[in-house]
């Protein structure tokens, strides 16, 4: 388990996930994570991954900024499901053995990589359970 301080440390997980070249599942919170990393990391960190190759699968709230993303889904290998919630304020990344864990909080936001191949396996599972559940309109 690895713990990560500030935006600088969450972009160090942000920069894991493109080291590791797996497929992405995540719950995210497009909104929260615009506001903590802002515009510029909404633009270049889908370009750097899908220069990778690297698919992201995400289960997110219907906003206007998911919306929009939405619009860019086929270039940016990304397709998105949504639910009907309160804002998360977090995301959780699922890929190879590991779970990025993010907090966008604005103050002190954080993150922790958890390796484990049980651990990753079972979010994978109940990740799945809930995105066969959900449409992607």
């Amino acid at each position: 388990m690895t713990f990560f301080e500030g935006k600088e440390g969450i972009l160090s997980v942000y920069d894991d996930t493109l080291r590791e070249k797996k497929p992405i599942q995540a719950w995210s919170d497009f909104d929260a994570m615009r506001e903590t990393l802002g515009e510029n990391f909404m633009t270049t960190y889908p370009e750097k991954r899908t220069a990778k190759n690297i698919y992201f699968h995400c289960i997110t709230r219907k906003t206007p900024t998911s919306l929009e993303l939405q619009k860019s889904n086929a270039k940016n290998l990304r397709d998105m499901r949504f639910m009907m919630r309160e804002k998360l304020k977090t995301e959780i990344n699922i890929y190879g053995n590991k779970v990025a864990f993010i907090s966008f909080k604005s103050v002190k936001p954080f993150a922790v990589i958890v390796e484990d191949e049980g651990i990753s396996h079972t979010l994978r599972s109940v990740w799945s359970e809930l995105w066969h559940a959900l449409s992607g309109k």
